[in-house]
């Protein structure tokens, strides 16, 4: 049994959606399928204006079982935040779930939320100031979270890469290199937290976007 939601306290720096839209992101999540019009098979983002047609296009079916998803859970919501380009509306949604977890379990962030909001964070610390520390913040605070019962999930392997690669693409090689000792701290103990390929690729891209890979 997780606590409230309402003991989440959020440290990372969310700027707030248009409550409408998230509304209407809400409602499209809630549906016993996403199979919206215009996104095929192929596709992999759906943008703002993508949103404005999600709500008639929602209860359209697709005839591919993997495409439909239970009832307002976790698993929905992440489908969508997967394909979105919006960091803001990434952010937005998931304090929508953490907000909405108090009273509909089903839409406690899991794993998979963590790992794809990182992503979002990751993606944009090239042109955005600070993106890379937000994702840290993130990942940081949601093992408070897990410490403190409030989650099902901690981080995994994928997590600590992704933070590792939201620095390397910032060029902060000294950040990037403490959460590699921190990784490797965790990895004496629990072997699935052993860096990997992309763990070791990822810090030598920070240091080498600044000039320094000695």
């Amino acid at each position: 049994m997780w606590r409230a939601a309402s003991a989440f306290t959020v440290s990372f720096p969310c700027e707030k959606y248009p409550q409408s839209k998230i509304n209407l992101l809400a409602v499209c999540c809630s549906a016993t399928t996403i199979a919206p019009a215009g996104l095929r098979e192929g596709d992999s983002r759906c943008t703002d204006q993508d949103l404005n047609i999600l709500g008639p296009a929602i209860a359209e079916l697709h005839e591919d079982p993997p495409w439909k998803i239970p009832f307002a859970s976790a698993r929905t919501f992440n489908w969508v935040l997967q394909r979105l380009e919006s960091l803001v509306l990434a952010e937005s949604l998931l304090l929508y779930m953490l907000q909405e977890s108090k009273d509909r379990p089903s839409l406690l962030p899991d794993r998979m939320t963590l790992n794809t909001v990182l992503a979002c964070y990751s993606k944009a610390s090239r042109k955005k100031s600070g993106a890379a520390e937000s994702a840290y913040r993130l990942f940081h605070q949601w093992q408070d979270w897990y410490g403190k019962g409030l989650l099902a999930e901690d981080v995994d392997l994928v997590s600590y890469n992704t933070v590792l690669s939201a620095f390397a693409k910032a060029g902060i090689p000294n950040r990037a290199e403490a959460v590699f000792r921190d990784l490797e701290s965790r990895a004496a103990t629990d072997q699935a937290f052993q860096p990997d390929a992309v763990s070791y690729s990822a810090l030598l891209n920070a240091f080498a976007i600044v000039g320094d890979i000695e």
